[in-house]
């Protein structure tokens, strides 16, 4: 996905994922982060824990719904937040149409 987003617009592209619960249901620690980064294959991005809702507190994240992510402006601007699976497409349009396209 990355790289097809990338070819078709010319956008430089980057994913961060803050988990704030681990499985056990208490608040995300780095082991949480480990066994998580593990779980999905130990991707290139980094995986942080947000297990005091930080990140949440700063954006229209409520942690309502999983997962819930923001498009971020290379400004880290919040271009939007959105919920539920497949929402990363309109995480994409989000920045698509930041930039014009």
């Amino acid at each position: 996905m990355t790289r097809e987003f990338k070819k078709e617009t010319g956008l430089p592209f980057k994913f961060l994922f803050a988990i704030y619960e681990g499985g056990s249901g208490a608040p995300a620690d780095a082991d949480d982060c480990e066994d998580y980064a593990d779980y999905i294959g130990n991707p290139k991005f980094p995986v942080f824990a947000d297990g005091n809702g930080k990140i949440a507190a700063h954006t229209p994240i409520d942690q309502t719904m999983n997962p819930q992510m923001c498009a971020l402006s290379d400004e880290f601007e919040i271009l939007g937040c959105l919920e539920g699976h497949g929402a990363y497409e309109e995480a994409l349009d989000e920045i698509r149409n930041h930039a014009g396209l």
